[in-house]
């Protein structure tokens, strides 16, 4: 039979402890200088100072624990001291990726210069908002504009003219579609051949029209081109 351990209750005084403020060493707390490290479990300070020593991205510390036990505290005391460790880290801003919208660039800055790139380009938006309006108003700009827009018409119009002699050159007219389509029409007669008539070519005959067609998509694709511009 198992033998039972008694047990009493303790007095108020056996649980009550007596500190000699003699025994501190000092007479009041404002002689001491603050604690530097951090008062909590060990394993969780050391948890910390490996996690934030950690120099690879993808890596993250979850900190759990009661409400009121110092987690903010203590997770600003660790990183606290491991910025003071190393050396001051980049800025790193983000620009707009006008190729892939959903993916910003980012960019590394000397640290504190992420802050002054910012207003100042806040600064320059400004700026240009105010200015850009009136500049386009200008009637030199007016001018400008139209002279630059006859340049690129008498430009298409001379690329679409020799695209439209070459094709001559293989019994070919060339045809623009309101959708801006290039169409490649062979000719009989001196004009446009019909559907129907096309239909009634020979297969040597279909072959080398569509072997002539393929020689003037290359140059109808620079035509395009040239007219988007314009």
């Amino acid at each position: 039979m198992t033998e039972q351990t008694e047990y009493r209750e303790l007095t108020s005084k056996e649980v009550t402890l007596k500190l000699d403020p003699k025994s501190f060493g000092f007479k009041s707390t404002q002689e001491l200088e603050p604690l530097t490290e951090i008062v909590a479990q060990p394993r969780v300070v050391r948890a910390l100072e490996l996690g934030t020593g950690i120099r690879h991205p993808n890596y993250h510390i979850y900190l759990s624990g009661l409400i009121g036990t110092g987690r903010n505290e203590l997770i600003t005391h660790a990183l606290r001291e491991r910025i003071l460790d190393d050396s001051i880290p980049d800025d790193w801003i983000y620009v707009n990726n006008f190729e892939e919208p959903d993916c910003p660039l980012a960019i590394s800055l000397p640290a504190g210069q992420g802050i002054q790139f910012r207003s100042e380009m806040e600064a320059l938006i400004e700026q240009l908002q105010e200015s850009l309006p009136k500049a386009f108003k200008e009637e030199d700009f007016g001018k400008e504009k139209e002279k630059l827009r006859q340049i690129y018409r008498k430009r298409g119009e001379e690329v679409f003219d020799k695209l439209q002699k070459l094709a001559g050159q293989h019994e070919l007219t060339v045809q623009q579609m309101p959708n801006g389509e290039i169409l490649f029409i062979p000719l009989k007669d001196n004009r446009p051949m019909t559907q129907q008539e096309i239909e009634q070519l020979s297969p040597e005959e279909m072959q080398e029209l569509e072997s002539h067609q393929d020689e003037l998509v290359g140059m109808a694709g620079r035509v395009l081109q040239e007219q988007r511009e314009i």
